[in-house]
């Protein structure tokens, strides 16, 4: 909805790569609305995560994970979703696809390390 009343906006970049961090950063903001019980307590996240103390002091870089974190940002913005490898490149679903993203899939859920409230209990 909010896409089609900005459509005529002309200072809204067209760029693919701005519109795509534009959204990761308002769906990033967006979510700390739901998680806190009051808007007091969303606004209290919001301090922290922007008044981080040290934050100017000198820290040890782990190039390995800033190399990951670089690559699979790169990954995300050039590679086809599903519905552009359906749709443009006419790609049909692999078996193998599915083995590895369950595989993939179980790992991630076994190494959960703490479990929190379901979200929606809270509503």
């Amino acid at each position: 909805e909010l896409h089609h009343h900005l459509k005529g906006v002309k200072w809204i970049p067209r760029n693919r790569v701005w519109a795509q961090i534009g959204t990761f950063l308002l769906a990033t903001i967006g979510w700390v609305f739901f998680r806190p019980p009051t808007f007091e307590a969303s606004w209290t996240i919001f301090g922290k995560l922007f008044n981080i103390p040290g934050l100017f002091q000198q820290v040890s870089i782990q190039w390995e994970l800033i190399f990951f974190i670089i690559l699979a940002g790169f990954w995300a913005m050039v590679a086809p979703n599903a519905v552009e490898l359906i749709r443009e490149k006419k790609a049909e679903p692999k078996t193998w696809w599915a083995v590895v993203l369950g595989i993939l899939t179980a790992v991630c859920v076994l190494l959960f390390s703490e479990s929190g409230p379901f979200l929606y209990f809270q509503f």
